[in-house]
């Protein structure tokens, strides 16, 4: 039944013609394993930056929550391109992955998402239930916009504000969820590591939309088009405050938070001053790469 219900899309031609070179990388980014990498990361820097014990199971519940999500939107977005050409011209390698191996990432699912539910079911979540329900909430809005609704909808929802929103959100909720102290510390990192997942997916934008004709673009929201044409002084911005977060003493307990920020805008600054240079799937890589700064530091704290 399943298989009846997301038969597998007719993809244009040129998915045939898209064979890259199976590194460790490039799987890493196609099996849709950056994005948990990076949550699962974050959840525990920045419990380990705020002095929160954090049980083992919340990073890898939300590695499995964070990968059924991106699996199933890009197996949504194959099957929404079949319907509109407009669409389809906006298929990257991820996606042709995703739809020559679609049963396998379903089954996949099928494992993942109900042993995550009763791991998070068993191990008494309870702290972080609430928080994460009124997230799940949002998401599913998200997902309705994006798959449900026309294109004239998504051109009303600034859709990489709202995915960099809800990353940080969902990284930063288990440790907010379990403080004893001021809310500040938390509530200022989560905003920066969110502005800092916002220019992320603006970044991945810009790059993979560069050379599309002009048509392909009229879904981006206002603000994705603003930010893409001010990429560099946005990093550098970003950058600049990570790093006068530094100076106040009152914010010590997110120094390593603020730092990690800033070197990966740095990261994201440098992508964009080269990205001529280099192929939009090695720039799509490198854009969840610069997102690894935390391992600079995670051991030291």
């Amino acid at each position: 039944m399943l298989d009846v219900a997301i038969a597998a899309p007719t993809l244009p031609a040129a998915a045939a013609s898209h064979t890259h070179q199976r590194s460790v990388p490039v799987l890493w980014h196609l099996l849709s394993l950056d994005a948990p990498t990076v949550a699962a990361l974050w959840t525990i820097f920045f419990a380990r930056s705020l002095r929160v014990p954090l049980p083992w199971m919340i990073p890898l519940v939300l590695a499995a929550g964070v990968w059924v999500l991106y699996v199933l939107d890009r197996i949504l977005d194959t099957m929404r391109a079949t319907a509109s050409p407009l669409q389809a011209n906006t298929l990257r390698e991820r996606h042709y992955f995703h739809a020559r191996h679609r049963k396998a990432l379903l089954l996949g699912v099928a494992i993942v998402l109900p042993a995550a539910l009763w791991a998070g079911a068993h191990y008494s979540l309870f702290r972080v239930q609430r928080d994460m329900l009124l997230l799940g909430c949002f998401v599913s809005a998200y997902v309705i916009v994006v798959h449900g609704v026309g294109v004239q909808a998504q051109r009303r929802l600034p859709k990489e504000l709202a995915v960099g929103g809800i990353f940080a959100a969902a990284t930063a909720i288990p440790t907010a969820a379990r403080l004893t102290t001021s809310l500040v510390p938390a509530l200022t990192s989560t905003l920066l590591f969110a502005a800092l997942c916002w220019l992320n997916c603006v970044s991945i934008h810009r790059w993979e939309s560069r050379g599309q004709p002009e048509n392909t673009l009229l879904h981006e929201h206002g603000s994705t088009r603003w930010a893409g044409r001010h990429l560099t002084f946005l990093a550098t911005l970003l950058a600049l405050t990570a790093f006068a977060l530094l100076l106040p003493a009152a914010l010590a307990a997110i120094h390593a938070i603020a730092l990690a920020c800033g070197l990966s805008a740095l990261l994201l600054l440098a992508l964009e001053l080269t990205h001529r240079r280099f192929s939009a799937l090695t720039l799509r890589i490198a854009a969840d790469a610069a997102l690894l700064t935390p391992l600079l530091f995670l051991f030291f704290l």
